[in-house]
């Protein structure tokens, strides 16, 4: 006698693919001081009145349930202790308290035997369904989940479902393929090797992701855990809010007033964050230990066209993020934003202006336009007067030789036919100064001008930050 298993097997293995906790059976308890989940293709399944288990060191799972949600027909021989199972041409037969089964015909041993619970239910090991049908199981011994894939998925595919189940334990709910607190190697998982990895906003490693300018990702890391992710790809949400949704719907899904504030110094230093009604560019919300911001597009809809989670930490280290008022109980040294030494800063400048660049082209590709080219003679004279402001203090096109972009451009012996150039003072990051420039109707004009061919991006950092973008047309 056998069982039939479809030949969408993967089905199969994850019938057990509900999580939860495990028999009520008193002689199978003892043995069980964990609550296995199981998740099938990152989903989970319903499993009724028997959940999985820990026996011997093996997940534990109710073959009807898992049969009868493949569409099988399963047989109980009472008699003789047998189950039989038929499924899509595969016939499957199990005695139990006995590790020998029959498949197809052909005999196998398994090192767990089936076993009837107390509530009367057939219970067999996952792993030996997963490799009878051809499935691959994962074990997650941190969150205590099995996770099993059918055929066809990828190593970054597996990886990111995990991440997404573990997250979604945690009750975090977003698409986003990585988030806060997970780890380097839960993000080369995912995401695999960044196109950069580089000194970046607070002197956080950040790495940058994107794929020919169709999407965009920026991870930040506090040691080896993931502490900020942006990302500007439509369709990634957080909360149920995707970028590409309107401004009414985030106030209706996330809480976007009446904050508690953070608390830091075991109560001493409150920070309180500014009235999102101040700010018609962004949404601040929180949710536990993690700050998210919805940048909102005023230009096209008010529509979100970016969101960004960071811990509660890092939104506070820097007063230049947004404008909250901190109150002090008490004195407290060495609270407030990081300042790195002049090394770091020149490091942090140049991650900075290859990040600007990268966001120029992301934004263009969405908008339909063509990517730039780097200039590095621009990139030279960008950098030029980003410093000369910095060096003597002012802030304009115009320096106080009244020399305009044009005539640097001339004078460094840039080629161009037309040139645009946009400059910001103490933003906090590149994300920062991007969404603020796309929120200015002149320096946005400049980033979507259709007929520019080339950008160079220069960054100065000392105790100001000064930025400066140049477009190029060199060609009609």
């Amino acid at each position: 006698m056998r069982i039939r298993w479809l030949l969408v097997l993967l089905a199969v293995v994850f019938c057990i693919s509900l999580f939860s906790c495990y028999s009520s059976s008193p002689l199978l308890a003892a043995q069980n001081n964990v609550d296995p989940k199981i998740a099938v293709d990152g989903k989970s399944l319903d499993m009724g009145d028997q959940l999985p288990f820990i026996y011997n060191n093996r997940v534990m799972v109710p073959i009807r349930v898992v049969s009868e949600y493949l569409g099988g027909k399963v047989s109980w021989l009472g008699l003789h202790n047998v189950v039989l199972i038929e499924l899509n041409g595969r016939e499957i037969e199990l005695v139990v308290n006995s590790k020998q089964v029959t498949v197809d015909g052909v005999v196998k041993t398994i090192d767990v035997a089936p076993m009837k619970t107390t509530s009367n239910r057939i219970v067999v090991p996952l792993r030996f369904i997963s490799e009878v049908l051809g499935f691959e199981v994962e074990w997650d011994s941190i969150n205590h989940v099995a996770y099993v894939f059918s055929s066809g998925y990828s190593l970054q595919e597996k990886a990111a479902a995990m991440t997404k189940f573990a997250r979604y334990l945690k009750g975090y709910q977003t698409s986003f393929p990585v988030f806060i607190g997970e780890t380097k190697q839960d993000v080369l998982s995912v995401l695999g090797q960044p196109i950069r990895k580089e000194l970046g906003y607070q002197a956080m490693e950040v790495w940058t992701y994107h794929n020919r300018y169709k999407d965009y990702y920026q991870v930040g890391f506090k040691g080896e855990q993931v502490a900020l992710v942006y990302t500007n790809k439509p369709g990634e949400d957080v909360f149920g809010v995707a970028v590409g949704d309107s401004r009414s719907q985030v106030q209706n899904k996330v809480q976007t007033s009446k904050f508690s504030p953070l608390i830091y110094d075991d109560g001493y230093i409150k920070v309180y964050f500014q009235d999102n009604d101040l700010d018609d560019s962004r949404i601040y919300t929180l949710n536990g230990d993690l700050v998210f911001i919805f940048y909102i597009d005023r230009f096209e809809g008010d529509k979100v066209w970016g969101i960004k989670a960071l811990h509660k930490d890092i939104f506070a280290e820097d007063h230049k993020l947004i404008n909250y008022r901190m109150t002090y109980i008490r004195d407290i040294n060495n609270f407030g934003k990081i300042e790195p030494g002049n090394k770091a800063k020149a490091e942090i400048a140049k991650s900075y202006e290859r990040q600007i660049f990268d966001l120029t082209n992301v934004i263009r590709v969405q908008k339909g336009l063509k990517p730039l080219l780097w200039h590095d003679g621009a990139a030279k004279v960008a950098y030029a007067h980003s410093k000369d402001m910095n060096d003597r203090d002012y802030f304009n096109h115009i320096c106080p030789s009244n020399k305009g972009p044009g005539d640097r451009a001339k004078a460094a012996g840039v080629y161009y036919i037309a040139l645009y150039e946009n400059i910001a003072k103490n933003y906090a990051n590149s994300i920062e100064v991007i969404h603020g420039w796309m929120d200015s109707d002149g320096h946005r004009s400049a980033i979507l001008a259709r007929d520019n061919t080339h950008l160079g991006v220069g960054v100065f950092y000392s105790k100001d930050i000064y930025y400066t973008q140049l477009f190029l047309q060199t060609s009609r």
